[in-house]
């Protein structure tokens, strides 16, 4: 293979699209494919989601030279052309999200918002060193022996242990990923530096979500930081979706029992599973209630005065 870096070419690139209303692209993250946003499903009655795979993933051909972030942009930028797509949101996971932090800042007028979820813009020193490493394993050995290592990172041990259909699905996709396709994104990763793009300066980082932060900044962007966890949630209210969300279920759960001891008290008839259910539903119904309120009060303040707004609905 030519390891000379060249541009890729979109015509290897199916794109799919499902849904209606604003785009929403959807770039996921190493190893992978563009399966990996099903899980967004229930967007597609409001938005039009586009994904594709990255190169040599999937059904994505093998590139046949190297390529790095700049090259990735660009391609990205000949789909969305190809597609007739002038402006969209953009939605990244890891690589996905370098990915998107790169074409926001090069072609910051053919994007609405960012979401960006467990990536940076910057790798320090020893985190770049690493991506080669594991390029040349995936190269002689196949993605299939990097599973015992990748698990442990995506997984938690509970997780691990009781095996369930999310667990074996991301396994199956690595077993099947191309060794060099994998390779090929490991050595881009490996010489990403989006801050170098778009902030030209020292910029001594740890490669972490501060980076994600300045970057922001940079641009002219408000910063709102959540934990993944709340990741889909964060997504709907991002966007400004109408779809009611579930929230306050452990709390319902927990306090149900202490509900029911009253209700014994007062005499009421809480055998009945209708009447129990009304009592859930209306306690999950003030949860939410209540816990959308702290949020967009943080919200309105954290925007109000330019700074930095932090929220963790699980703390609360």
């Amino acid at each position: 293979m030519d390891r000379t870096i060249k541009p890729l070419d979109p015509a290897d690139v199916t794109v799919h699209r499902r849904g209606r209303g604003k785009p929403l692209v959807l770039l996921h993250c190493l190893g992978m494919d563009w399966r990996f946003w099903d899980v967004l499903e229930p967007l597609a009655d409001q938005f039009e989601l586009i994904a594709y795979s990255l190169p040599g993933h999937h059904d994505t051909k093998l590139p046949k030279a190297p390529y790095g972030e700049a090259e990735l942009t660009e391609q990205l930028r000949a789909l969305l052309k190809r597609e007739g797509v002038d402006k969209a949101h953009l939605a990244g996971i890891s690589m996905g999200g370098s990915l998107a932090q790169h074409f926001a800042g090069t072609y910051p007028e053919m994007v609405d918002r960012v979401i960006l979820c467990d990536c940076t813009p910057h790798y320090n020193d020893e985190m770049r060193a690493n991506w080669p490493v594991r390029a040349g394993l995936a190269r002689q050995n196949g993605v299939a022996s990097l599973i015992p290592m990748l698990e442990k990172v995506f997984f938690t041990q509970a997780s691990l242990d009781e095996n369930g259909p999310n667990v074996r699905h991301v396994k199956e996709k690595w077993a099947a990923c191309s060794g060099e396709g994998y390779a090929l994104a490991c050595e881009a990763l490996g010489s990403q530096n989006v801050l170098a793009v778009m902030m030209p300066s020292q910029f001594s980082s740890r490669g972490s979500i501060d980076d994600s932060v300045a970057l922001a900044r940079n641009l002219g962007m408000p910063v709102i930081e959540h934990p993944i966890s709340n990741a889909f949630e964060v997504l709907v209210k991002e966007l400004g979706l109408t779809r009611p969300t579930r929230g306050g279920e452990s709390l319902a759960q927990q306090s149900l029992p202490r509900r029911d001891v009253r209700n014994r008290r007062c005499g009421k008839n809480v055998k009945s599973c209708a009447h129990q259910q009304r009592h859930r539903d209306g306690f999950e119904k003030i949860a939410r209630r209540k816990s959308r309120m702290r949020f967009f009060r943080h919200l309105w303040h954290g925007l109000k005065s330019g700074h930095k707004v932090r929220h963790n609905l699980q703390r609360q």
